[in-house]
């Protein structure tokens, strides 16, 4: 079966092979600047047709690792991604009949202040690429191939009435001016366009999940890096609680937890809300002292939604300042787990978290930057810069770690 053939058994059996449990399109935040974003696609002139010869090579190095791993700029390695390109551009022009009105750029801030002022204020993004697809058009189904697991973000600029994009086996995905979605690309997917140009930008995102970049170098030169002098990032005091023995006894005795591999749709919109960071991909790893090594067994992380009758004193304490507070969160983290370095992804407008320490055991560490480690002491309240500040805990003790996580209600 020829790609045109198999493109046209995708969309017409797409009902029957629609599993929306398995979400492989994870929705992450919609930008209001979606607007600004297509008045500058609409102006722009300079675009590059995907069969051009005239691909400048940081077009091409940037879709090389937008869904694969980190790379870097080198002659050599140009010249191979160049001479990839060119193949995947011959198989294009005949699955395209040599006429594909699909257009790349990669974009620059005079063209392109606000996609620019987006990724500045959005620094885990990065290797960005702005694309046009000609009304009426389509991308025909197709997967990204590699080693691991391929994925990339998608942010819809403008959505053409009659555009479609699917992804197997989640189906349609139901994209509005905005949306930004985690897209799993190692599975078949396709977009069929509407009436009009349809433009998309598509990012990668440096350090998604829990595999970060230099996460060995966060902890090893920790003395480094800290710089507890600035304010309004990283970790700030902010209350302290007295009764803390209360609400670590209700954790201790509590026993329905939720492991953090468990399916998005099988839990609470609190608990997605406040820990959509797609813990399914989490490695168990402990600290040798040295460095992160894999652990035996599943990642021992777990959480619970505090309610009335198993956690009396936190509720209480939860009403009484529902003022400031939302989207409470118990985390539980096993002996000698850890959570490797990372930042924290959408939610933007409130870009921080409240943690409340309820117990800290002995040989437990959390630092986050710029501050470094914080002197957490059970009842502690500190607000965490986490989209912007890449933190880590290790908990190298023989007991469980157990953190009241909170939303904020103001940005303030």
């Amino acid at each position: 079966m020829d790609i045109v053939q198999e493109d046209k058994e995708f969309w017409n059996n797409v009902k029957d092979w629609t599993n929306p449990t398995v979400q492989h399109a994870k929705f992450l935040d919609n930008t209001p600047l979606h607007k600004e974003i297509y008045e500058e696609c609409q102006k722009y002139n300079k675009w590059t047709n995907i069969l051009s010869k005239d691909f400048s090579d940081e077009l091409i190095f940037n879709l090389s690792v937008l869904s694969g791993p980190d790379s870097v700029r080198d002659t050599e390695l140009d010249k191979r991604r160049r001479e990839a390109h060119h193949e995947l551009q011959e198989r294009w022009k005949i699955s395209y009949n040599n006429n594909w009105e699909y257009y790349h750029t990669v974009p620059k801030e005079k063209d392109f202040p606000t996609v620019i002022q987006y990724i500045k204020d959005n620094p885990q993004f990065s290797n960005p690429v702005l694309t046009k697809l000609g009304a009426n058009e389509k991308i025909l189904v197709h997967l990204h191939v590699g080693e691991k697991s391929q994925f990339y973000y998608n942010m819809a600029i403008n959505e053409p009435e009659g555009s479609k994009m699917a992804i197997y086996p989640t189906g349609i995905i139901p994209y509005n001016a905005g949306d930004m979605y985690r897209l799993y690309v190692n599975n078949n997917h396709a977009v069929i366009n509407g009436n009009q140009d349809r433009f998309h930008l598509m990012l990668k995102h440096k350090y998604d999940g829990y595999i970060v970049f230099g996460h060995y170098e966060f902890w090893n030169k920790i003395d480094e890096w800290t710089d507890n002098s600035q304010k309004g990032v990283g970790a700030e005091f902010h209350d302290s609680v007295s009764n803390h023995e209360e609400m670590y006894q209700e954790c201790v005795r509590y026993q329905d937890w939720i492991h953090a591999t468990t399916e998005p749709n099988n839990v609470s919109e609190d608990l997605v809300n406040i820990t959509k960071v797609g813990f399914e991909d989490a490695p168990n790893m402990k600290w040798d002292g040295d460095k992160f090594v894999s652990a035996d067994g599943i990642w021992p992380r777990w959480f619970a939604i505090p309610d009335k009758d198993n956690f009396p004193t936190i509720y209480k304490f939860l009403e009484k300042n529902k003022h400031q507070y939302r989207l409470p969160v118990i985390s539980k983290l096993g002996p000698g787990a850890t959570i490797l370095p990372h930042r924290h992804i959408g939610q933007t407008h409130i870009p921080f978290l409240y943690n409340m320490c309820l117990n800290f055991p002995e040989g437990c560490r959390f630092a986050i930057y710029p501050t470094g480690l914080v002197p957490y002491k059970a009842g502690d309240i500190y607000k965490l810069h986490v989209h912007t500040g890449v933190h880590s805990v290790i908990n190298n003790s023989t007991e469980d770690r157990f953190h009241l996580m909170l939303r904020g209600i103001k940005n303030v």
